[in-house]
């Protein structure tokens, strides 16, 4: 598992990363303003999300978008 503290350095000493997200605090300032579906699959899971990203940018939420639902369902007029 990666931690946000192994892909912080990842992010500030690979060659390909860009300039501005090796600067200290960059990649962390970057990443708080991500927001996370919540949805995982057990507790340690969900405890390990709460202590890499805290709980003020995880959101309860679906990965299918309505993708799934098949051919557009009708409208009801009344």
């Amino acid at each position: 598992m990666l931690h946000r503290s192994k892909l912080r350095l990842l992010a500030e000493r690979r060659p390909s990363s860009p300039e501005w997200i090796r600067e200290p605090g960059e990649f962390d300032r970057e990443l708080d303003r991500l927001w996370f579906d919540c949805h995982v699959s057990g507790q340690e899971e969900f405890n390990f999300a709460i202590s890499q990203l805290n709980t003020d940018r995880l959101v309860f939420g679906t990965n299918f978008g309505g993708w799934d639902s098949g051919a557009a369902l009708p409208c009801r007029d009344d």
